[in-house]
């Protein structure tokens, strides 16, 4: 009757069950732009921001190398981690990404100010490379995953899928273009500014990621919306079995292995 009554008066019933335009400019569009811009900054500058920071280039590449090989396993083991969680409680879920993402943005800012904050002890200095550098890698999963389960939960409508996919695509972007195109600006300021000390926008173009995540991500956590029922499988990864797929997937983990230790030492040799 209900669907009657808005056929008879020119209107259409609201699809509950459509992805708006604000949802998907929020989590589709915005949900991954901190994470973007925070490794367009480290791949781009980190290493650059260690030098001028007084560190030696040989000792960040073995901390960078021993890192790729540790990243080459925590993918599987955070996997493991978010397994034991329970799927059915959606609020749960958007809580424990929330908390990801602070923690993602909290180590990413460590890990650009911690060694700048410090400089006048090196060893407190390398200490804290070693640590969040080791912790980006993981700290990144933390983010990722929840954010591919949260859409995986939002539809399973294939054409909805396909349409929120420009969004994902702008987001990503502009992540990539903040630090490749508007950083460069900001150094080039701070280098009039201060005579050629631009260690200055580092620091603020850091900051500004890292206020990007703590605020947008957590917002886009928000916004988004379940539509699709699940069913809580009473069979759960052990962690015996992550050690057999690697066992068996010998190609997998040597190429795994081969990318860090060409990151790595690609890194040495430069130096």
């Amino acid at each position: 009757m209900k669907g009657d009554e808005f056929i008879m008066k020119g209107k259409k019933p609201k699809n509950l069950n459509k992805i708006s335009f604000g949802e998907a400019m929020l989590f589709d569009g915005c949900g991954k732009l901190g994470l973007t811009a925070l490794q367009a900054m480290v791949s781009s500058y980190l290493l650059l921001f260690y030098v001028k920071c007084g560190l030696e280039l040989k000792k960040v590449a073995v901390i960078f190398l021993v890192s790729k090989l540790f990243d080459a396993f925590n993918d599987v083991l955070s996997a493991y981690f978010f397994d034991k969680i329970p799927k059915n409680n959606f609020t749960r879920l958007k809580i424990i990404g929330i908390l990801c993402a602070f923690i993602y943005g909290i180590n990413g800012l460590l890990l650009f100010l911690g060694p700048y904050w410090s400089m006048g002890n090196k060893t407190l200095q390398y200490v804290i490379v070693w640590v969040t550098y080791l912790l980006y890698g993981i700290t990144t999963d933390l983010v990722e995953i929840p954010n591919n389960m949260f859409s995986a939960l939002q539809t399973e409508n294939v054409n909805q899928r396909a349409n929120v996919q420009p969004f994902k695509a702008i987001g990503q972007i502009l992540g990539g273009v903040i630090v490749t195109m508007l950083f460069p600006i900001v150094v080039s300021n701070m280098r009039t500014k201060t005579g050629g000390n631009d260690l200055q926008a580092y620091v603020s173009m850091v900051w500004m990621i890292f206020a990007v995540i703590v605020i947008l991500t957590p917002l886009a956590i928000i916004a988004v919306k379940k539509r699709v029922n699940t069913i809580q499988s009473e069979e759960k990864i052990k962690l015996g079995d992550i050690f057999r797929c690697l066992k068996v997937k010998e190609v997998f983990v040597a190429c795994a292995v081969q990318i860090g230790v060409t990151g790595g030492v690609s890194v040495i040799y430069s130096t």
